[in-house]
């Protein structure tokens, strides 16, 4: 027997107020964040990297025509800012934190690798920031110089957000969801993908992810969990859907 199988009644995915239909909205309501987000975000990160080009064109001639005296073409300063704008889109390719953890999952029933999101609430902002790791001084002016292309990482993150929301297994999702809430703390990956037997591993991964608020864990062993205030907002939509019921009724 499943160790989840033990369902709090009102949380049930089957039901109009249940966790299948509360994911379902929640997903509906993300995908108008996600585009208007990417609306807003591209037009921005176009004008962050027309500001880098100025930059970079600005110190170009600054350096070569005004400190050494070059008699530098126009046309020259503009290659010159090209070539170092696309330098700074494949140096940010070499510096980007992964969005993606690769964690191996195993048990007596499950025994595979699958790539984790960790683009869940700020998670979105690793995509804007270098390694911790990093050397303070190159990381502050790797955050700075590497602005631009960064922006577009995250508009490129949020359109492929949107792009698989399109095949999320709702069911499933609100089934998963359920089985986190009852569970109250960390599950182990490994055990969550046991009770999904008939689905894809990577693929009801990448379905949660989805889910703002599901939080996945890589160290060993990989788990996964709800952040704190999942459990408060299901209720709080549940308790006003059976207070819009009541009323209907009334």
């Amino acid at each position: 027997m499943s160790k989840f199988a033990s369902f709090d009644t009102d949380l049930a995915p089957g039901k109009p107020d249940g966790v299948r239909a509360w994911v379902r909205e929640r997903l509906r309501k993300d995908l108008i964040t996600y585009l208007v987000v990417a609306a807003v975000l591209l037009p921005v990160a176009m004008v962050a990297a027309g500001i880098t080009y100025a930059v970079i064109f600005a110190v170009s001639y600054f350096l070569l025509a005004v400190w050494l005296g070059f008699s530098i073409p126009l046309y020259v300063l503009h290659i010159i800012a090209s070539v170092g704008l696309v330098a700074l889109f494949w140096l940010n390719k070499r510096v980007e934190q992964a969005a993606w953890a690769p964690v191996r999952i195993r048990n007596e029933v499950v025994n595979t690798t699958v790539r984790v999101s960790q683009m869940t609430g700020a998670g979105w902002l690793l995509l804007l920031q270098s390694p911790r790791d990093m050397n303070p001084v190159l990381r502050g002016a790797s955050n700075l110089f590497l602005f631009a292309p960064r922006l577009f990482d995250l508009f490129g993150a949020i359109i492929g957000r949107v792009w698989n929301m399109r095949t999320i297994d709702v069911a499933s999702c609100g089934r998963a969801v359920t089985l986190l809430l009852n569970a109250r703390g960390k599950v182990n990956l490994a055990e969550l993908v046991n009770e999904f037997q008939q689905h894809d591993p990577q693929k009801l991964v990448d379905d949660l992810a989805a889910v703002d608020g599901v939080v996945f864990l890589v160290t060993d062993p990989p788990g996964v969990t709800l952040s704190p205030l999942v459990a408060d907002e299901y209720k709080a939509w549940r308790d006003a859907k059976r207070g819009q019921t009541t009323s209907t009724t009334d």
